[in-house]
């Protein structure tokens, strides 16, 4: 069992395939690695931190999600998570996650990503075991506060049994994003089960707030007008839209290209994925390379992804 007392160095795993990870980790908590608050270990994979969590016991491994990924021999029914995503490059991560929640009964869980606003990744995340997530790109101090509540949470945690089933508790603001993605009907639906449900003092207070609320939402669907036109007009342009990239989620993916005389390249690729409100999955749009130099949609790109683009995308 892993040492968490004061006088020991909260090990913390991190699990990330860009390359830049292990250089600014160590840079940022370069204090608090001389003060042996923090010992850092590293993984660029899901298969590589098994072997880490095989090889150390780690009180806190830090997780991205979307990572390469093909081994799907080391995945059984009991890892998979988000079935309705065959690709196990866009859910390595909390397959990780399962994975150690069900070894590892004292390591504590969080994930670094850029897909905070990803409502399906949210409710996956925490069915997986994460006890809470923090988005790219990361801002230090917001990361030290968020690895001293997962430290929290590994000191107090306490072996588990098999036959246990904690009730997992999430926060007002993931629920609040998970009520939002919804489709209309559906929150509608939602909304009126919990009016059911007030009191008459709270039905009065609603009753005064309705002409602001449909003020707002006046307002809202104004904003949103204006940036569908403005995205057919950039159409007309050739440009890429800009509102379908505000709303989706950035995913990124290798290929190789292997030339006549066998030369083998890789590139990355980026899609953007969309919830298909008539199924409820995702659809996968290809966001060609000429258009990441367009200023408005590199920038979009970038603060979805939490990092500047490099060479590998043009």
């Amino acid at each position: 069992m892993a040492d968490t007392s004061n006088n020991s160095p909260t090990k913390i795993l991190v699990v990330d395939d860009e390359p830049t990870m292990e250089k600014n980790t160590l840079k940022m908590f370069k204090r608090q690695i001389s003060d042996r608050r923090y010992q850092f270990g590293f993984a660029r994979s899901r298969t590589e931190a098994l072997e880490r969590l095989e090889e150390d016991d780690y009180h806190i491994q830090l997780v991205d999600i979307v990572m390469p990924d093909d081994d799907l021999s080391s995945v059984s029914e009991l890892d998979d998570v988000m079935p309705e995503e065959k690709d196990l490059t866009s859910k390595s991560g909390l397959v990780l996650i399962k994975q150690a929640k069900r070894k590892y009964l004292n390591l504590t869980s969080g994930i670094v990503t850029g897909y905070c606003s990803d409502i399906n990744y949210l409710k996956y995340g925490y069915e997986a075991g994460a006890s809470g997530f923090i988005g790219k790109p990361i801002d230090r101090e917001k990361l030290i506060q968020f690895i001293e509540k997962l430290r929290f949470s590994a000191k107090s945690r306490l072996p588990k049994t098999s036959n246990e089933n904690p009730e997992k508790k999430i926060r007002y603001n993931t629920v609040f994003k998970l009520v939002r993605e919804l489709n209309s009907e559906l929150n509608y639906k939602l909304t009126i089960e919990n009016i059911k449900r007030f009191e008459l003092n709270q039905f009065e207070e609603l009753r005064k707030n309705l002409p602001v609320l449909e003020a707002q939402v006046r307002e809202e669907q104004k904003r949103r007008e204006f940036l569908i036109q403005r995205d057919v007009e950039r159409e007309k342009q050739g440009k890429f839209p800009l509102l379908p990239l505000m709303d989706g989620a950035i995913d990124t993916r290798p290929h190789k290209y292997k030339s006549k005389d066998g030369e083998i390249t890789f590139y990355r690729y980026l899609y953007l994925r969309s919830r298909n409100p008539l199924t409820g999955g995702y659809s996968y749009c290809p966001i060609p390379k000429e258009h990441l130099s367009d200023p408005d949609v590199r920038k979009i790109v970038e603060e979805k992804l939490g990092q500047p683009l490099d060479s590998d995308f043009f």
